[in-house]
């Protein structure tokens, strides 16, 4: 996928920043929104998420905090924040 298409895809996962009380937690919100994407998205839809997530560990110094508006948070710790999600779903597979 292209860049711009991991970036759209992270924009479902990220909505989770806004629930987690800690966003380097795991335990903060993972169950309640992994279970979201599982119930709301089909196979097609989580399979770009997936491989989005799996994109957004492999580059940590993808601006994130900026491009998705989200200067509130740091870029280590919404990276962090993905990588934790991404884990949490390959563990419910």
């Amino acid at each position: 996928m292209p860049e711009d298409m991991y970036v759209r895809a992270l924009r479902i996962p990220l909505y989770g920043l806004e629930y987690a009380k800690n966003i380097r937690d795991p335990s903060s919100v993972w169950p309640e929104l992994v279970a979201s994407l599982q119930k709301d998205y089909d196979e097609q839809t989580r399979s770009k998420i997936i491989e989005s997530l799996r994109w957004a560990v492999q580059n940590p110094n993808y601006p994130f905090s900026s491009v998705f508006g989200l200067d509130v948070h740091s870029n280590e710790d919404i990276h962090a924040f993905l990588g934790n999600l991404l884990k949490a779903i390959e563990n419910e597979d």
